[in-house]
């Protein structure tokens, strides 16, 4: 199981493609991804939330543990593959978990300097722009990129599921 640290910006944006093209001036671009996501609760708080996410070849589940909340998310996310989706949510059902939301995300990925920029298209919510690094003394770096791309303190979003269920 990997263990990490992830320091994440995500805001909502008008326009996908100036902010593209912006993105385009200083990184790497590294392909396209297409996930559906599925999103359990227990009801027990130190369980949190687990996400089961599907991507063309594999299936990788994710604990995120937030532990720093406010323009930039700070997580723990404990992470390991799975052979079988379908068997997996037994498993989480039998254990008291509910599915209690899914998303369909198609992006395109692009690097700087160790840092990822995603930008996304959230299926019935909108487009976003993701700027995340595993290196947690970053929070600056990411903060002044997300200047650089126009993302306003207002334009921060925490979870793409709260959106999900207000709309």
């Amino acid at each position: 199981m990997a263990v990490r640290n992830e320091l994440k910006l995500k805001a909502k944006v008008d326009d996908l493609f100036a902010v593209k093209e912006k993105v385009k001036g200083f990184a790497k671009f590294q392909g396209k991804k297409e996930v559906a996501d599925f999103f359990f609760r227990s009801g027990k708080k130190e369980l949190s939330e687990l996400r089961l996410r599907k991507l063309q070849r594999d299936k990788i589940v994710t604990l995120k543990v937030l532990s720093h909340k406010n323009e930039v998310q700070e997580n723990t996310e404990y992470e390991f593959k799975v052979d079988n989706a379908d068997e997996f949510v037994s498993f989480l059902e039998y254990l008291g978990f509910k599915l209690f939301c899914m998303l369909r995300k198609k992006s395109e990925v692009y690097t700087s300097n160790g840092i990822t920029v995603e930008l996304a298209n959230i299926e019935g919510v909108g487009n976003f722009l993701e700027i995340k690094t595993n290196r947690t003394e970053e929070r600056k770096k990411v903060m002044e990129l997300a200047a650089k791309l126009g993302v306003g303190k207002k334009a921060v979003d925490s979870r793409y599921y709260s959106l999900i269920k207000e709309g």
